[in-house]
């Protein structure tokens, strides 16, 4: 698979989420052991990162990892309102920092995919 950032759709999307999107943050530890968690996040525009955000978010597991690694993953996702069973997606995988003064991860958009994000 291709490595790419954001298409204008994608930041659109990101933009003008559905008000259910929930991002699933995944990270490493030293020994590959993968950490995945429910997040609240937001888009910063002047970056094009996901930022994610919580409870204590510079004392958890993740933050750890983070500082270890330096990268992270994130699955921005939901089910369509459509009559039948229809997933969407933003997937976000790269580089990734705490920041400090906002006590939130910040992952940049270094490899996207994405699907179904038309029908919302």
């Amino acid at each position: 698979m291709a490595t790419r950032g954001l298409t204008d759709t994608e930041r659109h999307f990101l933009l003008h989420p559905p008000s259910d999107a929930l991002a699933r943050l995944a990270t490493v530890d030293v020994d590959r052991l993968p950490h995945a968690v429910p997040v609240g996040w937001s888009f910063d525009t002047a970056g094009d990162q996901i930022v994610l955000g919580g409870r204590n978010v510079l004392g958890t597991k993740h933050a750890r990892h983070i500082e270890a690694t330096g990268v992270a993953a994130a699955s921005i996702d939901g089910i369509s309102r459509a009559d039948r069973w229809s997933p969407w997606a933003v997937i976000v995988r790269g580089r990734a920092a705490l920041d400090q003064a906002k006590e939130a991860t910040r992952l940049s958009c270094d490899q996207v995919t994405s699907r179904g994000i038309h029908q919302n």
